[in-house]
């Protein structure tokens, strides 16, 4: 059982955006993510002969979108959603 307050969890999840952000926000790390999206992110999913390629396309899809999604967040909102909660 996960023990963690909610404000507890916020705070981990803003920290963990600020480290993506930091790495991916390189140059180095912007051609990554670049490379990742153009490999796996703008493309279909769907394979209408095989439902188990779409699945795996679909994982794919997801990681690339979830780590584009936390360099593109905002911490500042989550501190503002931990500050809520505590009070």
């Amino acid at each position: 059982m996960d023990t963690r307050t909610p404000g507890q969890i916020l705070r981990e999840r803003a920290e963990l955006m600020r480290a993506y952000k930091q790495t991916l926000g390189t140059t180095s790390g912007k051609r990554v993510l670049a490379d990742l999206i153009a490999r796996f992110s703008e493309r279909t999913s769907f394979d209408p002969v095989n439902p188990y390629v779409t699945s795996e396309k679909e994982g794919e899809r997801k990681v690339v979108l979830y780590m584009n999604s936390q360099i593109h967040g905002d911490p500042a909102a989550l501190e503002q959603d931990i500050q809520d909660e505590e009070k």
